[in-house]
């Protein structure tokens, strides 16, 4: 799996690039647009895109794999100073956070954590799983680690091929990129 933070070159690569620079700057404009007080920005993506990996080129919803699953998650909001964090957040999160943000009641049985807390701190939020899933696969991240299940015995469709059971295991090194831990199947 390619690292977030390692450039690449090849042409699929280069074409992605070119399109996420154009949303960058029409990200910009909508930015410099609107009134900076007051004003509560998240912007996010439902899944990555496949660059290469495990042979598929701008496909998604395959796999909850890292190139899949790990997507943006800006929150612009008065008072918050620019900063890159690398918690394992979740799209479960934005809710809980933007609620506390805007001095609202908290959702009674919301799953998420507001964020809201850390933001400002620095400090680094709680570890915990943060899941994923897809058809005939599941994911659990951790700080610096994934697991993944996947076979026909995790499809809800009938009509899934007979596939084992297999467990994929990342570990994420200090550059940033994620590597295999170990492959353990069942039969």
């Amino acid at each position: 799996h390619e690292s977030a933070t390692k450039k690449r070159t090849d042409p699929p690569a280069e074409r992605y690039q070119t399109e996420v620079a154009f949303v960058d700057q029409q990200i910009q404009r909508l930015l410099d647009a609107l009134p900076k007080e007051d004003t509560y920005i998240v912007f996010t993506a439902d899944h990555g895109e496949s660059m290469g990996e495990g042979g598929w080129f701008f496909q998604h919803g395959h796999a909850t794999t890292p190139d899949l699953a790990r997507v943006p998650f800006v929150l612009v909001a008065p008072g918050l100073e620019s900063r890159r964090v690398k918690d394992i957040v979740s799209h479960v999160d934005i809710a809980p956070t933007l609620l506390e943000l805007a001095g609202a009641a908290p959702l009674a049985a919301a799953s998420g954590l507001s964020l809201a807390r850390w933001l400002g701190s620095g400090d680094p939020l709680p570890e915990r799983l943060v899941f994923c899933d897809t058809e005939g696969e599941a994911g659990a991240y951790h700080a610096g680690g994934y697991l993944r299940a996947a076979g026909s015995a995790a499809h809800s469709r009938p009509t899934a091929a007979d596939e084992p059971l297999r467990f994929d295991a990342l570990e994420q090194n200090s550059e940033g990129e994620w590597r295999p831990a170990m492959i353990v199947q069942r039969q």
